[in-house]
């Protein structure tokens, strides 16, 4: 018997459905990368903010910015942080990461940041080349008793393309979703990585006035 041939029509609707799904699928793929940016982002603002409490424990005050943490700071950080349970999805992401953006030092990072290289600590989400992070200019040579009785929620450290700010208006915002196409900053505070939008409604804070206004 002879075999029936796709027609023209059959293999323009097949051609159509493909494209359909593949439309469909690129917005999870598009978020998952994202997620994973967003991960390797939140698991190095922990590294420093772990970074700077160390510091402040050994000199009993604060640096005067970020570039200031050694490599020793870095390493028991990072050490700290893979030893936690669930440390295989931080190791996930930074593979994924490592995976979409293959013309990056990627490979091995993880390693390498345990090792204590301040350099390799980047923000995925940001242009190669620029600053990743900086440091709330409040923070700056504190005493450790002063950092100490800082509010829980004070915002430490964020994306950033300077080494210090002041305000939301000195963070930056990187991070995006496929299907809602906002974007916002992450930043930490003693307790925990958040994300916060920069714009519309800024107020000027005080250098001394630690930032707020964040949500979870």
């Amino acid at each position: 018997m002879k075999k029936k041939a796709f027609t023209i029509m059959e293999i323009i609707i097949i051609v159509v459905i493909i494209g359909i799904l593949a439309t469909l699928g690129l917005p999870t793929y598009q978020n998952v990368i994202e997620d994973s940016k967003a991960k390797v982002c939140e698991t190095n603002l922990e590294a420093l903010n772990i970074s700077l409490e160390i510091y402040a424990m050994e000199h009993d005050v604060m640096p005067g910015d970020l570039s200031e943490l050694s490599p020793e700071h870095i390493q028991k950080a990072y050490t700290r942080i893979l030893q936690k349970k669930g440390a295989w999805k931080i190791k996930l992401a930074y593979y994924i990461v490592g995976w979409e953006q293959r013309g990056l030092a990627y490979a091995g990072l993880l390693t390498d940041l345990a090792g204590g290289n301040m350099k390799l600590i980047t923000c995925p989400a940001a242009v190669p080349g620029e600053r990743s992070y900086g440091m709330n200019s409040a923070l700056a040579n504190m005493t450790s008793s002063a950092y100490r009785s800082l509010p829980a929620d004070g915002i430490l450290v964020g994306d950033c393309l300077n080494p210090t700010f002041t305000d939301k208006s000195g963070l930056i915002e990187r991070h995006k979703y496929y299907e809602i196409l906002t974007s916002h900053s992450y930043a930490i505070s003693k307790t925990k990585a958040k994300k916060t939008h920069v714009k519309g409604g800024l107020e000027k804070d005080k250098a001394r006035k630690f930032l707020k206004d964040v949500e979870d």
